[in-house]
């Protein structure tokens, strides 16, 4: 199983969801310590999106979320390739 962090629009950012997403990082982290098939995909580890990315307060535009799935996949395939050896 694949977790992969997501990310808020900047200008959604509040004391409350960053509180919040201390407390999922957190059970993920123990999530991956405990099952060993599970891979947590950190938010910093793929390029945060920026205010422009987003065409709405939700989603990003076509092109910024082929450019994530891209590096995405580069992170998961140098990940596996360090497993293996």
């Amino acid at each position: 199983m694949i977790l992969v962090e997501g990310d808020y629009h900047p200008l959604t950012y509040s004391e409350k969801n960053i509180q919040l997403n201390g407390v999922v990082k957190s059970k993920f982290a123990k999530l991956t310590d405990r099952y060993k098939n599970i891979t947590y995909v950190p938010r910093k580890t793929i390029s945060e999106f920026t205010d422009s990315d987003f065409r709405d307060g939700y989603h990003v535009h076509k092109r910024v979320g082929l450019e994530f799935t891209k590096e995405l996949l580069e992170y998961l395939d140098n990940r596996a390739g360090r497993e293996r050896n």
